[in-house]
């Protein structure tokens, strides 16, 4: 069995090595659907109640029933034979990473183990639920997302990976898949990061083998890579808020900065980096904010904020100011407007004067 990292669709032919709907590069990974069916108890403490559809990655997804503790959970399992030998790797590390994270602005993990037939797994807090879902729901459901929710979703995802980058640990799979939103009484929202599949510590990140499977699969989603990590695989913090910045660029404009046809394309159009500016996608857009999220996925590292603090700091500075009027914004060209309008009326009044 072959799946897609992009499109989550599965093939029964082997022999397929690349996608068929997006040019992606397929892993192989092991029918496992007879092992996990609702109501299968996992490590003698977790009940299947469903699956949860979509979540990307080679692993699978449930809703479960933590036993000891009654409550609800949301369990990921990696396929025992999933070929490529590098993805209990970046389980491992999910844990490791996860674990030093305490934030509201992540989602919590509370186990991590093995199944009774050797798969890992681990257990998170359920936000995937009537309360909260990923940013791409709200996306396919609703399209563009309002403009006044955009600054705090920008202001929490940059909080979290503030409190990532503080551990050392970079997330190199933001998306909106990554960001779960969690509805709020006054018609707010909550953002609060997941998916650490593919975190690495600082350190370790440049000339990962891991970077790449044995079916030469990319880390992270394509749509989403920063143009340094295409081409020269060298990962940091500021990777993170390329990624953030496209993605931000994607609930405001409803669509990606760059066309791609197929994988390949998708890679050459971050490295040229021609896209078409936020602004004209959505005129009602704050030109300023628009700025701050260009700036996020400016092509070279050097150009984009250094960090999650020094964004968040330029955010904080762009809220406290208030949007510029029309008025504001062209008020000289008005002014001298107005000032010609008036020295040619009063020349034409001279010569229409008896």
């Amino acid at each position: 069995m072959q799946a897609c990292p992009i499109c989550h669709r599965e093939f029964e032919d082997d022999s397929l090595t690349l996608c068929p709907n997006d040019g992606s590069l397929l892993y192989a990974v092991e029918s496992v659907k007879e092992c996990f069916e609702p109501g299968t108890v996992i490590a003698g403490n977790y009940k299947i109640l469903e699956e949860i559809p979509e979540r990307g990655g080679a692993g699978r997804t449930f809703k479960v029933w933590q036993m000891n503790l009654e409550r609800t959970a949301e369990m990921r399992i990696l396929p025992k034979k999933t070929l490529s030998p590098s993805e209990h790797g970046r389980f491992r590390r999910e844990v490791d990473a996860w674990s030093k994270l305490q934030s509201d602005y992540w989602v919590h993990l509370y186990d991590a183990g093995f199944t009774e037939q050797g798969a890992f797994f681990i257990v998170l807090e359920l936000v995937h639920d009537s309360d909260g879902a990923p940013a791409r729901e709200f996306l396919q459901r609703g399209g563009p997302f309002p403009l006044v929710l955009m600054p705090t979703i920008a202001e929490h995802a940059l909080l979290g990976l503030s409190a990532a980058h503080r551990e050392h640990i970079v997330h190199r799979d933001i998306s909106p898949d990554s960001l779960i939103l969690i509805s709020r009484a006054d018609g707010g929202v909550h953002c609060r990061l997941t998916g650490l599949g593919f975190a690495k510590p600082f350190g370790q990140l440049n000339g990962d083998v891991t970077c790449v499977t044995q079916t030469g699969q990319l880390v992270g989603h394509p749509s989403y890579m920063a143009p340094e990590a295409i081409m020269d695989e060298t990962w940091d913090e500021r990777s993170d808020l390329y990624a953030l910045g496209v993605t931000l660029y994607e609930l405001m404009a409803g669509q990606l900065p760059f066309e791609a046809r197929n994988l390949e394309d998708c890679l050459s159009a971050h490295v040229e980096h021609k896209m078409t500016p936020l602004k004209k996608l959505r005129r009602d857009a704050d030109e300023r904010f628009c700025a701050f999220i260009e700036k996020l996925m400016a092509r070279r590292p050097e150009d984009r904020y250094q960090n999650a603090e020094e964004a968040l700091v330029a955010l904080h500075v762009l809220q406290s100011q208030p949007k510029e009027s029309f008025w504001h914004r062209h008020q000289r060209i008005i002014v001298m407007a107005v000032l010609l309008v008036s020295i040619a009326a009063g020349i034409v009044f001279g010569f229409c004067m008896p």
